[in-house]
Protein backbone atom coordinates (compact mmCIF):
# COMPACT_ATOMS: atom_id res chain seq x y z
CA UNK A 1 0.00 0.00 0.00
CA UNK A 2 1.37 3.41 -0.97
CA UNK A 3 1.69 6.39 1.35
CA UNK A 4 -1.29 8.17 -0.22
CA UNK A 5 -3.46 5.05 0.05
CA UNK A 6 -2.48 4.57 3.70
CA UNK A 7 -3.24 8.17 4.61
CA UNK A 8 -6.55 8.13 2.72
CA UNK A 9 -7.65 4.93 4.46
CA UNK A 10 -6.92 6.30 7.94
CA UNK A 11 -8.53 9.67 7.22
CA UNK A 12 -11.65 7.85 5.99
CA UNK A 13 -12.29 6.23 9.38
CA UNK A 14 -15.69 7.32 10.68
CA UNK A 15 -14.39 7.01 14.26
CA UNK A 16 -10.91 6.62 15.78
CA UNK A 17 -9.26 3.22 15.33
CA UNK A 18 -5.75 3.44 16.76
CA UNK A 19 -4.98 -0.27 16.33
CA UNK A 20 -5.67 -0.25 12.60
CA UNK A 21 -3.96 3.09 12.11
CA UNK A 22 -0.79 1.84 13.84
CA UNK A 23 -0.77 -1.35 11.80
CA UNK A 24 -1.13 0.58 8.54
CA UNK A 25 1.58 3.12 9.37
CA UNK A 26 4.04 0.45 10.48
CA UNK A 27 3.91 -1.03 7.00
CA UNK A 28 5.86 2.08 5.96
CA UNK A 29 9.60 2.44 6.54
CA UNK A 30 9.97 5.29 9.03
CA UNK A 31 13.39 6.21 7.56
CA UNK A 32 11.88 6.70 4.10
CA UNK A 33 9.23 9.25 5.04
CA UNK A 34 9.73 12.65 6.64
CA UNK A 35 7.07 13.31 9.28
CA UNK A 36 6.05 9.67 9.75
CA UNK A 37 7.67 9.43 13.19
CA UNK A 38 5.86 12.62 14.25
CA UNK A 39 2.53 11.02 13.30
CA UNK A 40 3.44 7.84 15.18
CA UNK A 41 4.31 9.92 18.25
CA UNK A 42 0.96 11.73 18.07
CA UNK A 43 -0.85 8.41 17.75
CA UNK A 44 0.99 7.18 20.84
CA UNK A 45 -0.09 10.30 22.71
CA UNK A 46 -3.69 9.48 21.76
CA UNK A 47 -3.47 5.88 22.98
CA UNK A 48 -1.73 6.93 26.21
CA UNK A 49 -4.64 9.14 27.32
CA UNK A 50 -6.12 7.72 30.52
CA UNK A 51 -9.59 8.41 31.88
CA UNK A 52 -8.22 8.70 35.43
CA UNK A 53 -6.22 11.78 34.43
CA UNK A 54 -9.40 13.78 33.75
CA UNK A 55 -12.07 15.22 36.03
CA UNK A 56 -15.00 13.88 34.04
CA UNK A 57 -15.92 11.79 31.01
CA UNK A 58 -16.68 14.82 28.85
CA UNK A 59 -13.22 16.31 29.42
CA UNK A 60 -11.66 12.92 28.64
CA UNK A 61 -13.70 12.57 25.44
CA UNK A 62 -12.72 16.07 24.32
CA UNK A 63 -9.04 15.32 24.93
CA UNK A 64 -9.24 12.10 22.92
CA UNK A 65 -11.03 13.86 20.05
CA UNK A 66 -8.44 16.64 20.01
CA UNK A 67 -5.53 14.18 20.12
CA UNK A 68 -7.01 12.08 17.29
CA UNK A 69 -7.62 15.16 15.14
CA UNK A 70 -4.01 16.28 15.69
CA UNK A 71 -2.81 12.83 14.60
CA UNK A 72 -5.01 12.76 11.49
CA UNK A 73 -3.98 16.31 10.52
CA UNK A 74 -0.30 15.35 10.84
CA UNK A 75 -0.71 12.68 8.15
CA UNK A 76 -0.90 15.41 5.51
CA UNK A 77 2.65 16.47 6.44
CA UNK A 78 4.23 13.09 5.70
CA UNK A 79 6.46 13.18 2.62
CA UNK A 80 8.68 10.63 0.98
CA UNK A 81 12.33 11.14 1.81
CA UNK A 82 13.93 11.19 -1.63
CA UNK A 83 17.43 10.73 -0.26
CA UNK A 84 16.47 7.51 1.51
CA UNK A 85 14.32 6.10 -1.28
CA UNK A 86 17.32 4.61 -3.09
CA UNK A 87 18.00 2.41 -0.06
CA UNK A 88 14.52 0.90 -0.03
CA UNK A 89 15.53 -2.47 -1.59
CA UNK A 90 17.99 -3.12 1.26
CA UNK A 91 15.27 -2.65 3.87
CA UNK A 92 12.72 -4.75 1.98
CA UNK A 93 12.93 -7.95 4.13
CA UNK A 94 12.14 -5.96 7.27
CA UNK A 95 9.22 -4.21 5.60
CA UNK A 96 7.77 -7.53 4.47
CA UNK A 97 8.02 -9.05 7.96
CA UNK A 98 6.38 -6.03 9.53
CA UNK A 99 3.68 -6.02 6.92
CA UNK A 100 2.77 -9.61 7.77
CA UNK A 101 2.31 -8.63 11.41
CA UNK A 102 0.49 -5.47 10.37
CA UNK A 103 -1.96 -7.48 8.27
CA UNK A 104 -2.59 -9.79 11.23
CA UNK A 105 -3.16 -6.73 13.42
CA UNK A 106 -5.81 -5.44 11.04
CA UNK A 107 -7.55 -8.84 10.81
CA UNK A 108 -7.63 -9.35 14.59
CA UNK A 109 -8.79 -5.79 15.27
CA UNK A 110 -11.73 -6.36 12.93
CA UNK A 111 -12.76 -9.44 14.94
CA UNK A 112 -12.79 -7.81 18.40
CA UNK A 113 -14.40 -4.64 19.84
CA UNK A 114 -11.40 -2.30 19.47
CA UNK A 115 -13.67 0.69 20.02
CA UNK A 116 -13.26 -0.22 23.69
CA UNK A 117 -10.01 1.54 24.66
CA UNK A 118 -9.13 -1.15 27.22
CA UNK A 119 -9.19 -3.77 24.46
CA UNK A 120 -7.40 -1.53 21.97
CA UNK A 121 -4.63 -0.90 24.51
CA UNK A 122 -4.26 -4.62 25.24
CA UNK A 123 -4.14 -5.37 21.51
CA UNK A 124 -1.29 -2.88 21.16
CA UNK A 125 0.53 -4.64 24.01
CA UNK A 126 -0.06 -7.99 22.34
CA UNK A 127 1.39 -6.50 19.17
CA UNK A 128 4.47 -5.46 21.16
CA UNK A 129 4.91 -9.04 22.44
CA UNK A 130 4.99 -10.39 18.90
CA UNK A 131 7.15 -7.52 17.65
CA UNK A 132 9.79 -8.13 20.35
CA UNK A 133 10.01 -11.92 20.11
CA UNK A 134 13.59 -12.93 20.80
CA UNK A 135 14.31 -9.61 22.50
CA UNK A 136 11.78 -9.07 25.31
CA UNK A 137 9.51 -12.09 25.00
CA UNK A 138 9.68 -15.71 23.89
CA UNK A 139 6.72 -17.82 22.80
CA UNK A 140 6.77 -21.62 22.60
CA UNK A 141 3.97 -23.70 21.13
CA UNK A 142 3.26 -26.86 23.14
CA UNK A 143 2.16 -30.24 21.82
CA UNK A 144 -1.37 -29.68 23.12
CA UNK A 145 -1.74 -26.54 20.99
CA UNK A 146 -1.31 -24.16 23.92
CA UNK A 147 1.44 -21.53 24.01
CA UNK A 148 3.94 -20.64 26.72
CA UNK A 149 4.67 -16.91 26.83
CA UNK A 150 7.76 -15.92 28.78
CA UNK A 151 8.90 -12.39 29.58
CA UNK A 152 12.66 -12.75 29.20
CA UNK A 153 13.63 -9.42 30.79
CA UNK A 154 12.05 -10.41 34.11
CA UNK A 155 13.58 -13.89 34.11
CA UNK A 156 17.07 -12.44 33.73
CA UNK A 157 16.68 -10.68 37.07
CA UNK A 158 14.63 -13.24 38.98
CA UNK A 159 15.62 -16.61 37.59
CA UNK A 160 13.30 -18.47 39.99
CA UNK A 161 10.34 -16.20 39.37
CA UNK A 162 7.67 -17.89 37.25
CA UNK A 163 5.22 -14.99 37.43
CA UNK A 164 6.21 -13.88 33.93
CA UNK A 165 5.44 -17.28 32.43
CA UNK A 166 1.89 -17.87 31.24
CA UNK A 167 0.17 -20.66 29.38
CA UNK A 168 -2.25 -19.27 26.86
CA UNK A 169 -4.15 -19.84 23.65
CA UNK A 170 -6.51 -17.80 21.51
CA UNK A 171 -9.28 -18.67 24.01
CA UNK A 172 -7.75 -18.75 27.49
CA UNK A 173 -4.75 -17.62 29.57
CA UNK A 174 -3.34 -18.22 33.07
CA UNK A 175 -2.37 -14.57 33.63
CA UNK A 176 -4.25 -12.51 36.28
CA UNK A 177 -5.54 -10.05 33.67
CA UNK A 178 -7.49 -12.78 31.88
CA UNK A 179 -10.13 -12.67 34.63
CA UNK A 180 -10.31 -8.86 34.58
CA UNK A 181 -10.15 -8.06 30.88
CA UNK A 182 -13.34 -7.70 28.86
CA UNK A 183 -14.14 -11.08 27.27
CA UNK A 184 -10.86 -12.33 28.74
CA UNK A 185 -8.93 -10.51 26.02
CA UNK A 186 -5.61 -10.09 27.82
CA UNK A 187 -2.47 -9.10 25.90
CA UNK A 188 -1.20 -12.71 25.89
CA UNK A 189 -4.35 -14.08 24.24
CA UNK A 190 -4.24 -11.26 21.72
CA UNK A 191 -0.56 -11.97 20.98
CA UNK A 192 -1.46 -15.59 20.24
CA UNK A 193 -4.35 -14.46 18.04
CA UNK A 194 -1.88 -12.31 16.09
CA UNK A 195 0.60 -15.20 15.76
CA UNK A 196 -2.08 -17.58 14.57
CA UNK A 197 -3.42 -15.00 12.13
CA UNK A 198 0.10 -14.55 10.73
CA UNK A 199 0.36 -18.27 10.01
CA UNK A 200 -3.23 -18.60 8.76
CA UNK A 201 -3.96 -19.30 5.11
CA UNK A 202 -7.02 -17.02 5.24
CA UNK A 203 -6.77 -13.95 3.00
Amino acid sequence: MTLSETVAKIQAYKKPNSANALALLEQLDVDSFDGLQDSLDLLEEYTDLDRTDFDDAEEYADARAEAWDAFVDSLDDIEENKEESNEAPVAQPTVLATKTLAQAMIAVSQAIPVADKTISDRLNRGYDIVRTLGEGYSVTKKSDGMYSIHKESTASIFSQDSSANYTTSSKTCTCPDFEKARAGLCKHRLAVMLLEEMSSDKR
